[in-house]
Order: structure tokens, then sequence, then C-alpha cells
């Protein structure tokens, strides 16, 4: 298990996880119209590549009629934050031009498609559910938006994952093993559509 030692939003709401990535990109913008651009973001100003892998990734959860998501990225009036709280993220947390916490519940049968999802009803207050939440068929899931701006403005974004039982760290394992290349290029194509969305709004000298 890995524990942070920085201090972001991201380390104090998950400090303790098992498996991550992360990305970065240099961006010629304000942290404004950085974080502008992280909610405004539409899926068709990403490119077909990223559309793609999300379909192959949907696939067989579509197929069986067990896709625990149950949203099409295809659909480019909404923007992607709006489309990941409509698929089940929450928002964590936000410090005002530095950070924005997502948090996702994703169950045991996450990758194995010919069995059904269990739902995951959060009360009203779901910050306090999500940070509370224990059921060993569950892991975590945390995913930030930090600005980092000194002499230019680096965008970075983390995802952690803390499967709630060995169990489901096993089952995680197997499905990470599968799909975290695929994953790190829908978050390369993710900051460059925010790099380009930014950059139209503000670009700085």
């Amino acid at each position: 298990m890995n524990t942070s030692r920085t201090s972001t939003l991201i380390d104090t709401l998950m400090p303790e996880y098992d498996f991550n990535e992360v990305h970065s990109i240099e961006i010629n913008a304000s942290a404004e119209s950085v974080l502008i651009a992280i909610k405004e973001l539409k899926a068709n100003e990403l490119s077909w590549i990223f559309h793609l892998l999300i379909a192959m990734r949907e696939l067989p959860e579509k197929l069986f009629g067990n896709d625990f998501i149950n949203k099409s990225f295809f659909d480019g009036q909404q923007s992607m934050l709006e489309k990941m709280n409509a698929g089940g993220f929450i928002k964590l947390g936000e410090i005002t031009n530095r950070e924005i916490v997502l948090g996702l519940l994703i169950p045991e049968t996450i990758g194995k498609f010919w069995k059904r999802a269990p739902k995951v009803n959060l009360g009203s207050k779901k910050y306090q559910d999500f940070i509370s939440f224990n059921s060993p068929d569950f892991a975590k899931v945390t995913l930030n938006f930090l600005i980092d701006r000194k002499e230019k403005t680096i965008l970075r974004t983390e995802t952690r994952i803390l499967p709630l039982s060995p169990k489901m760290y096993n089952s995680f394992k197997i499905y990470w093993s599968i799909i975290h290349i695929g994953s790190a290029w829908i978050r390369r194509i993710w900051l460059k559509a925010i790099k380009r969305h930014a950059e139209r709004i503000e670009p700085t000298s």
C-alpha cells in the first residue's frame, strides 16, 4: 500500500492507495482559465481515439446489460464533469484555481461483465458517505486535477484506487493489468483537450 506525504487535497481524502497513475501537461494559460477549461470541456472536444477507447472498455458491460456507469461519452451536450457526475462520480472537494477531487465506488464485478453489478446508493451526505464507505466488495477511486502555477502552469491529474478487501484487491489487480495502458492514453488525451480549451480562453505570454 502506498502512502502519500504531500499536502494536496487528494492526499487528505485518500492518503493510502494500492494503485495509481499520474499524468501532467504544461499549459500556456492562467490557472483560472485552466479551471474553467476543466469544468467546460465537452466530449466532442476530445479526439475519436478517446471515444474509441471508452467504447472498447464499455462494450462488454453494455452487451450484457451490466454497465455500472450506464452513460455514454459520445453525446457532446454535457461537460465531461457533468457526464462523470451522472455516471457515479461525486465531487469530494475543490480548492479554487488549485484542485478538484472526484470520487467513485467500483464493485468487485468490474470487468466481469457476466455478473450483475451491485447498486450503491450513497445518502444525502455523499462526501461523508464516501469517506466512511467500507464494503469489502468495492474499491474506492479518487481522481484529481491539480493546477501548479509557478513560472508556468502545469496541470496534473492523478487517479488513486484503494480496494477495500484482499478479494477486491486481487480482482482489481487483474482488471488493472488489462486496462491501465488504455486508461493512461485516455488521460493524456483528456489533458491535451483541456490544454487546447484553456489556451483558447486566455493564453498567457
